[in-house]
């Protein structure tokens, strides 16, 4: 039975192993900017836990190259809280000679912070000239996001399945670590989390707005899962007065956990515009509501609010906070991830047009030259 559930579930098994999801991240982080490796590496009180790479960084070299203390790149980027970035080949030589002699280039360390005795090290590097750009390194700084990302949940699934003995709850929240790590249509991944917040929540409808701080706009429609009793109002613009939009200008901090909204007077505030769109939670007969501003870091730019809504009076608990706060944190990666990408590929744009641009005035110089060139040789011949 055992070794029949192995054979059919082998994939899937393998994929839940920490080490696995940090090769991902380590692949996806190279794949992103056109590096030619990376590897991560998690210590916990300075050694080192678990590691894994991708590209050109073979095992043999990671087991060479452990994180060195006190004179080494990762070690500076620890130290210091901030990325390290050597790409000037000269200074690689000279102050990592052995790294330079294996053929690498360039090199950024990235750390991240994981728990009071875990922290770790994203390594990306270039085995040519290369300069790292402001773009790519905030690039980089999302994946290491999803390291931690990655590595807590796998330790709160741990926990739900030993405690709770819900081994679906596992593979539920793995697929969206996956997702998150290697999905690049956003809406996609979005969808799944409602999906998992919906079920792994016991919620009602799930609702995830997108935002926009410095367009000050939310996206409609939103991305719904559940049952909804006036879906149609769900679709046009976010005015001023509607509960998203002043959840959003208020910039909450922590997650809001109503379990009465009949005592949260703010959810039934009334309307500036009278129209027949009355408040949601009246509309859709909403008991409780777990209301989750989407931050990709504790004190970040506000990305977007995830509502887990109830019919039924709830009590939230520890377990019910500790996974929709799990994904709440993987929406909000997502939406930094593919904004950073996205970003990354207007810079990309916008230095080929600049490139473009120099290519031909460089040819009408050029074409300037030689006709100049050419009436200079004319005139020589009739002086002479």
């Amino acid at each position: 039975m055992i070794c029949r559930l192995g054979q059919e579930n082998g994939e899937e098994i393998k994929q839940a192993r920490p080490f696995v999801l940090l090769e991902n991240i380590a692949y996806h982080a190279v794949k992103i900017i056109g590096a030619d490796s990376a590897s991560i590496h998690i210590l916990a009180k300075g050694e080192t836990l678990l590691k894994a790479g991708t590209g050109r960084v073979t095992p043999d070299f990671m087991r060479e190259f452990e994180p060195r203390k006190k004179i080494g790149i990762g070690h500076q980027a620890l130290t210091s809280k901030h990325h390290v970035v050597i790409d000037d080949p000269e200074v690689l030589r000279k102050n990592h000679s052995t790294i330079y002699d294996k053929g690498m280039r360039a090199v950024a360390a990235i750390p991240f912070h994981i728990s009071q005795d875990y922290q770790g090290v994203l390594y990306v590097h270039f085995w040519r000239t290369h300069k790292f750009s402001e773009a790519e390194l905030a690039l980089e700084r999302a994946f290491t996001r999803q390291i931690v990302f990655a590595i807590q949940n796998f330790e709160i699934m741990k926990r739900t399945a030993a405690e709770a003995g819900r081994a679906w709850t596992l593979a539920s929240l793995q697929n969206v670590i996956q997702s998150v790590v290697s999905e690049s249509n956003l809406n996609v991944v979005l969808e799944e989390v409602a999906q998992n917040a919906l079920f792994m929540a016991d919620a009602d409808n799930v609702i995830i707005y997108q935002y926009f701080s410095q367009q000050d706009k939310i996206i409609t429609p939103p991305v719904m899962k559940g049952s909804f009793r006036q879906e149609k109002f769900m679709v046009g613009d976010i005015r001023g007065d509607e509960n998203v939009a002043r959840i959003v200008k208020n910039n909450e901090s922590k997650p809001l956990y109503v379990n009465n909204v009949s005592g949260e007077p703010h959810l039934y505030e009334p309307r500036i515009t009278s129209d027949d769109k009355s408040p949601f939670v009246e509309r859709e007969g909403i008991a409780s509501s777990a209301i989750l501003i989407l931050r990709a870091q504790a004190e970040g730019e506000i990305m977007g609010v995830m509502f887990a809504n109830y019919r039924k009076p709830r009590i939230f608990n520890g377990e019910d906070k500790q996974i929709l706060n799990t994904l709440a944190h993987a929406a909000a990666i997502a939406i930094n991830t593919r904004r950073l990408y996205d970003q990354v590929e207007d810079d990309l744009r916008r230095h080929k047009m600049q490139l473009d641009a120099l290519i031909v005035i460089d040819r009408e110089i050029n074409q300037l030259i030689k006709v100049n060139s050419q009436r200079v040789a004319q005139h020589s011949t009739v002086m002479e």
